[in-house]
C-alpha cells in the first residue's frame, strides 16, 4: 500500500511478484501438492479454496499494475461478466 500511495509502482510490483513466486508459488503450492494428490476430500477442498483465494488476492493487488490480463484472468475464475474493479469496491 506504501508504495502506491507513494506512486513507486516499481517497487509495488516487485513485492507483489516476489509474494506471487517466492512465497505463494515456491511454497504455499508446493506444500498443498501432498495434500491435493491426497485422499483427504475435505483437506482438499479447504486447500483449493486457500489457492484461489489467494491467486484472487493477488489479482487484486496487481490489477492497478497490468489491468488487463489480470481482468482476464480474474474472469476465468469467477466468470465472464465478473468484473474484478468492482469486486474490488464491494
Amino acid at each position: 500500500e506504501e508504495s502506491f500511495e507513494n506512486y513507486e509502482f516499481d517497487k509495488a510490483a516487485s513485492a507483489i511478484y516476489q509474494f506471487i513466486w517466492g512465497e505463494f508459488c515456491d511454497w504455499y503450492i508446493e506444500l498443498s501438492k501432498l495434500t491435493l494428490y491426497g485422499e483427504d476430500e475435505e483437506e482438499k477442498k479447504f486447500k483449493l479454496n486457500v489457492l484461489v483465494n489467494v491467486i484472487l488476492k493477488s489479482l487484486t493487488a496487481l490489477h492497478p499494475i497490468s489491468p488487463f490480463i489480470t481482468e482476464e484472468i480474474f474472469q476465468i475464475f469467477r466468470g465472464r461478466g465478473v468484473n474484478i474493479h468492482i469486486s474490488i469496491q464491494q
